[in-house]
């Protein structure tokens, strides 16, 4: 079953802060109750959850498909559909 994956650095960390992974099937409902460390993540760097809904639902995309890194904060944020 493929997930969508979003998994937040600090940066000069390899261990992951925090991670949220998220079957497909349930991606639509499940976006409206991501953890509020994940969100928070997400929305510091403009990324749209409504338009990474979309993008999930096109069966061709796999892999990284958005790795965005805040160098002021310190903060790395990978999304992934695995």
């Amino acid at each position: 079953m493929k997930c969508i994956k979003i998994t937040k650095y600090k940066s000069g960390n390899d261990n992951p802060e925090a991670t949220v992974t998220i079957p497909l099937t349930i991606f639509k409902v499940a976006a409206k109750i991501v953890p509020k460390k994940a969100l928070g993540a997400l929305q510091e760097n403009d990324i749209d959850i409504e338009q990474l809904q979309k993008l999930s639902e096109n069966p061709d995309i796999e892999g990284t498909i958005l790795e965005a890194e805040n160098h002021v904060k310190g903060v790395k944020v990978i999304i992934a559909i695995e």
